[in-house]
């Protein structure tokens, strides 16, 4: 099906946040072991902050530009913050000053302004297409692919920079695609993104916008600098956010607060997705950083190019799907949404059976082969729930939601990456006497709970399913 011109321009800024997202969140656990010398436990920590605020940003970015900013001033400003951010980060590293100060501020700079540009970018994508518009389900899996081959590039390009030049060269190519993609914005707006509103703002708007901006960042990097604050910050957060959901719910219509419940049961169970999903960027990480074998007929393979794996598998099986999608839309039986989130699930749980099977094969040439294996159902798995997850709001809520409830998606995601943590700590390697050991069994420990809660996971949906009709009083939600 033919799309619009402006889902093009989305794909390649979509690609280039994602480019510097998943390059540094590929380097941050192996960054933090190795050149910051703190052990696996704390570097979880770390890793969870980030991932977790990362995905936590876009909800409040999402709310800001619905209701106040618009959906393009949010994303100047996002991508102005991330440049700043990643600015602060290549000069730290160019630099070699130990202050972890820096690293926290630049850090804390790129989750807000992924706050303020991820959800709108989808929402943005949404003003492209009518309500009924059958090209949604295609042109959202293409605009997936972009943000997978983002994925793929990021570990792939810091880790072979990380390598040969140093980390910092990294920080430098992201200013640069995110300095290409404000000059895109810019010159493509008013001919193929024309139907995004432009608002005026007074001073006051601004001003506050910039304090709660500054107010944000100080409390981000408290956080860094305190970590034990941050598990009951979480869940103060989280009953915050659901106070939120439901002011809105309050405020729709019987039909519509309906489809709130129905979208926030998916959200909640793809979660236990993501929790898994997120274990490349850390356990697993350390585990094919201390015993696969990455020597391929001759050539030493960057742990970090690891991550690039799943992103490029869901490249390869997009076209697959959105050609999948093409069909059942045109013969009306597209799966429904339970089903997609039942199947991913279930994916996710081979994906970690297989990587377990990958502990009983200690730096033999198949560990690298059972790594890679795992790797596809797992990307099957986010093909089938993350363009669905942010489909889904633009197909049952009122326009004006749009932004709010993807944003709302990325923070179940940020819930799913603080699990994540926790999940990946099962794996920490213990330290007695200052001697670190590597004990492998640990890893298939952690590997084998992983796969049990995406089993245990998918099997309650499918039991849930059975009755949400019943319970919401609605014959069918995904139509």
């Amino acid at each position: 099906m033919k799309q619009p011109k402006g889902l093009y321009i989305l794909f390649f800024t979509e690609m280039w946040d994602r480019l510097g997202y998943y390059g540094i969140q590929s380097i941050l656990v192996l960054y933090l072991v190795k050149k910051m010398f703190l052990n696996d436990d704390q570097a979880y920590t770390y890793f969870g902050i980030f991932t977790t605020l990362a995905f936590t940003m876009p909800v409040l970015g999402g709310y800001i530009a619905d209701r106040y900013i618009g959906h393009l001033r949010a994303i100047y400003n996002g991508i102005m913050l991330i440049i700043i951010g990643n600015s602060i980060l290549f000069l730290f590293q160019i630099s070699e000053l130990k202050n972890q100060l820096f690293i926290f501020v630049g850090l804390s700079l790129i989750t807000l302004g992924i706050g303020l540009f991820k959800s709108n970018n989808v929402g943005l994508l949404s003003t492209l297409y009518q309500a009924n518009d059958n090209r949604k389900d295609t042109g959202f899996t293409i605009f997936y692919m972009g943000m997978n081959l983002g994925g793929i590039l990021g570990p792939i390009v810091f880790g072979l920079l990380a390598i040969r030049y140093g980390f910092s060269f990294g920080f430098l190519l992201s200013i640069i695609g995110f300095l290409l993609s404000f000059m895109l914005y810019k010159i493509t707006r008013k001919k193929y993104l024309a139907q995004a509103v432009k608002i005026k703002l007074s001073n006051s708007i601004i001003f506050l916008l910039w304090l709660g901006i500054a107010a944000l960042l100080l409390m981000q990097v408290v956080l860094y600098h305190f970590p034990d604050i941050f598990n009951w910050m979480l869940g103060i957060f989280v009953l915050i956010i659901f106070v939120f959901i439901a002011s809105i719910a309050k405020h729709q219509e019987r039909q519509h607060q309906k489809h709130i419940i129905y979208i926030l049961i998916l959200y909640l169970f793809s979660m236990c997705y993501f929790a898994a999903s997120m274990q490349v960027g850390s356990s697993l990480t350390l585990f094919i950083n201390r015993y696969v074998n990455r020597d391929i007929l001759g050539y030493h393979i960057p742990t970090a190019a690891f991550s690039a794996l799943e992103p490029i598998f869901i490249i390869m099986l997009a076209p697959f799907f959105a050609f999948l999608w093409g069909i059942w839309e045109k013969k009306h039986k597209s799966p429904t949404m339970i089903f997609r989130v039942i199947a991913g699930l279930f994916f996710a749980g081979i994906s970690f059976v297989i990587f377990s099977a990958a502990t009983f094969q200690n730096q033999h040439i198949s560990s690298f082969g059972l790594i890679v294996l795992g790797n596809i159902p797992l990307s099957a798995g986010e093909l089938l729930i993350g363009p669905a997850m942010m489909l889904i709001p633009t197909k049952l809520l009122p326009e004006n939601l749009h932004a709010t409830f993807i944003g709302i998606y990325f923070l179940f995601t940020a819930f799913a990456a603080y699990i994540a943590s926790l999940l990946a700590k099962l794996s920490a390697t213990p330290i007695i006497a200052s001697k670190v050991l590597h004990e492998i069994d640990v890893y298939r420990f952690a590997f084998n709970r992983i796969a049990l809660l995406t089993f245990l996971a998918c099997v309650a949906l499918a039991l849930i399913s059975l009755f949400i009709k019943k319970l919401l009083h609605q014959d069918v939600f995904d139509e």
